[in-house]
């Protein structure tokens, strides 16, 4: 699948987007940034929750509140309870939030009236979404133990934003796309492996992300999870799946899947990244 001139435009714009947190010189200056990029969080990832922004903005549970309560007294943002988020609170965009998000971030945030704020997420997927963008947000705002800036990715693309890219049925929708830090400055899907998966799914994913890789859709696909364990079990059955679909060719069996360069391509280029296992495992699951 082939992006139009177009959507390489806004793939660049998006993945452009300054997502790191710059302190500021003073208290307006600090107030300034935290709110353009509080919005801009909410626009992007459809939420905020505390969770999110204390470690990028080096505060404590209470003043993360105490900030985005004040968002929400501006008519930026609405919250609601649920006990499927860490914080047992989300923090969602209203109409105006919306729009001043859109600006901040150049580019369209769809927002569609509730009868009430909890029904703009999906319950089923808080963890697994709010996971997801902590690590988007850690991996551009990452430092080195001296303080100085050490990105993992220079830029990203949400869920959302690359479903709007990429509509097709035949590419699985990733939950994000992330620029890398390198002289080509390819992109990766990112992926967050929060539960255990059937060999069936896991079979149905391999085939979307052969497809993906050799539509030059991403050039390779990072897995990250907070549990080793997933992550054994991910490549227990990749390697199953692998040696099944290696002896069907070689037996030229009907029903084959994976040619045997989609294997190679997928052996070299799904990268399992254990680097946030044991801080999402004590942020997520304390």
């Amino acid at each position: 699948m082939t992006l139009t001139p177009h959507d390489h435009e806004v793939l660049n714009h998006l993945s452009g987007i300054d997502m790191r947190y710059h302190h500021g010189r003073n208290n307006y200056e600090i107030g300034a940034h935290r709110k353009a990029l509080s919005l801009s969080i909410a626009g992007r990832f459809s939420m905020i929750a505390p969770v999110l922004i204390r470690p990028l903005y080096g505060i404590t549970q209470r003043a993360a509140l105490t900030h985005l309560n004040s968002l929400v007294g501006l008519g930026y943002l609405s919250v609601f309870h649920t006990h499927r988020a860490i914080d047992n609170r989300l923090y969602v965009l209203t109409r105006d939030g919306a729009a001043y998000a859109s600006e901040l971030i150049q580019y369209p945030i769809p927002f569609r009236s509730q009868s009430s704020p909890s029904l703009q997420v999906n319950h089923n997927t808080i963890a697994h979404d709010l996971m997801n963008a902590y690590v988007l947000l850690r991996g551009v705002n990452r430092v080195n133990r001296n303080g100085e800036p050490n990105p993992l990715w220079s830029g990203f693309v949400t869920e959302r934003e690359f479903a709007r890219l990429y509509p097709s049925h035949l590419v699985r929708t990733v939950d994000g796309l992330v620029r890398e830090v390198n002289e080509k400055a390819g992109f990766a899907a990112l992926e967050l492996e929060n539960s255990f998966k059937s060999r069936a799914l896991r079979k149905t994913i391999l085939e979307k992300y052969a497809y993906a890789l050799k539509s030059g859709c991403y050039d390779k696909v990072f897995l990250f999870s907070q549990q080793r364990k997933i992550f054994d079990d991910a490549r227990r059955l990749h390697d199953d799946i692998f040696e099944a679909e290696r002896h069907a060719q070689t037996q030229s069996k009907k029903g084959v899947s994976l040619t045997l360069s989609d294997i190679e391509r997928l052996e070299r280029d799904l990268i399992f990244r254990t680097v946030f296992c044991d801080e999402l495992q004590h942020t997520f699951y304390p």
